[in-house]
């Protein structure tokens, strides 16, 4: 995925998959794939991480709408600065940020703005592969 190429090239970010977070006492999400600094504490690899990635990608298959914008929200309340959520058959992803949300589509960029400055990858590069 293009966010690992983007990590490798910029050494203060980690490309996490499938990595589980302690949001809270009952809050455990596990993202497809996350984008977390380096520079931010890290817990040992033995137990969940116990912070908010700065992006969280959700690839959504067979999982309810209503748990996907729970854990939409449980991201951005814990401090995630942006959530993609991929659509594979719709070939979409909707960008949620505090502001609120977008769809973009295969003839659009994705971008991350301030959270990966530089980071840009069309829309239909996200799905080769899938």
């Amino acid at each position: 995925m293009k966010l690992g190429v983007y990590s490798e090239q910029n050494q203060e970010w980690l490309a996490m998959p499938e990595t589980m977070y302690r949001l809270s006492a009952h809050d455990s999400p596990q993202p497809d794939v996350s984008m977390l600094q380096v520079a931010r504490p890290q817990p040992d690899h033995t137990g969940l991480i116990p912070i908010c990635p700065e992006l969280a990608v959700e690839v959504v298959s067979s999982e309810s709408a209503r748990h996907l914008q729970i854990k939409i929200q449980l991201y951005l309340r814990h401090g995630a600065k942006v959530v993609w959520v991929a659509y594979p058959e719709l070939r979409v992803i909707d960008v949620y940020t505090g502001s609120g949300v977008r769809r973009l589509t295969e003839g659009q960029m994705l971008e991350a703005g301030d959270v990966l400055p530089g980071f840009s990858v069309p829309v239909s590069a996200f799905f080769e592969g899938l």
